[in-house]
């Protein structure tokens, strides 16, 4: 149609054979399972009740509730309260609340996620929602 000649390709001997490959064996571990401590358990608890009512919760060393408080007052109290171990809220854990919380001296923070978090303090545990499925 358009003078274009289309090559038969020339039958060439077939390419010699690579040598055989060794297969990996492939094994899988078995899932780790995660092991929530009584502490943890704890936190879930009380993340679950607080979960939706947009609420926090101030415990002590012990895990006794110290106040629960609307999210919204949550740093003017945090800064308020002393003897503060854990803050469990239904919400968003910022870099101004970790300051805020590490400030203060407490020693887990636990929100439903994470935020932009630019310098993490290493003296406060955090824990999202997540982790503590």
């Amino acid at each position: 149609m358009y003078n274009i000649e289309l090559k038969k390709k020339e039958k060439h001997a077939p390419a010699p054979a690579a040598p055989p490959v060794e297969e990996k064996k492939v094994v899988k571990k078995e899932e780790e399972k995660f092991v929530l401590s009584d502490e943890q358990r704890r936190y879930k608890k009380i993340l679950g009740e607080v979960s939706g009512t947009l609420k926090a919760s101030l415990l002590d060393e012990k895990g006794n509730e110290i106040k629960r408080i609307p999210v919204r007052e949550l740093t003017d109290e945090l800064k308020k309260t002393e003897n503060v171990h854990a803050v469990v809220f239904d919400g968003v854990i910022t870099q101004r609340l970790l300051d805020i919380a590490c400030d203060k001296g407490a020693k887990v923070i636990v929100g439903i996620k994470m935020g932009n978090i630019i310098k993490r303090p290493t003296q406060i545990k955090v824990i999202t929602q997540d982790q503590l499925t």
